[in-house]
């Protein structure tokens, strides 16, 4: 589309980034910035709610982890994004009255290489797992689960009191009916705990 800025999977995977975070990329392009250990990003001086965040052309009400200490992770990891699509600007109709702009999120197909991932960083683990689910029913799908473990973050937030844990995961389940129909079904889940010490 007009006035997008796309960045693929490879020029994601391309960036220096921290915890994996596409969101992190997105806050190095012109319009779009951050604040300090945050995730969140502001397009043109918005405030972040005022941003519209898709995966897979669904709006995500809630995409960052913990939100009441800063929001430092989104619940979508690098690894399963095929694109990102960042509107700073002008932005089509079909996304409706934001004020900020839009970042749409398209996660990879099913059968895209590598179909199989474990993940080990310092800031938690992660899995992947993707393919052929029935050749008879012609479904494929895709599945993902991160597990975050956050000493690192704690030093850097100052919660001296609270020890944060997060996991997400994401879901997606494709049938082919025919040569040009396809159907699918998707999910993404997260879950944050934030325990005193």
């Amino acid at each position: 589309d007009a006035g997008a800025t796309r960045l693929d999977g490879g020029a994601l995977s391309a960036q220096p980034q921290y915890a994996d975070d596409p969101l992190r990329v997105a806050a190095r392009l012109p319009g779009v910035t951050s604040n300090g250990v945050t995730a969140r990003v502001n397009i043109r001086g918005s405030d972040a709610d005022e941003l519209l965040l898709l995966v897979d052309g669904f709006p995500v009400r809630q995409a960052f982890h913990l939100p009441a200490l800063q929001s430092p992770f989104s619940t979508v990891e690098s690894s399963v994004i095929a694109n990102l699509d960042v509107y700073t600007g002008g932005f089509p109709l079909r996304y409706g009255e934001r004020m900020g702009g839009v970042i749409d999120l398209a996660t990879v197909d099913p059968q895209q290489e590598p179909r199989h991932s474990i993940t080990v960083s310092t800031y938690g683990v992660g899995a992947r797992t993707a393919g052929v689910v029935s050749q008879a029913l012609d479904l494929d799908g895709l599945i993902t689960l991160r597990a975050g473990l956050l000493p690192n973050l704690v030093g850097r937030l100052d919660t001296n009191a609270l020890t944060p844990t997060f996991t997400d995961g994401l879901a997606k389940l494709r049938w082919r009916p025919g040569a040009t129909t396809s159907v699918t079904a998707e999910a993404l889940w997260s879950r944050d705990t934030a325990a005193a010490q």
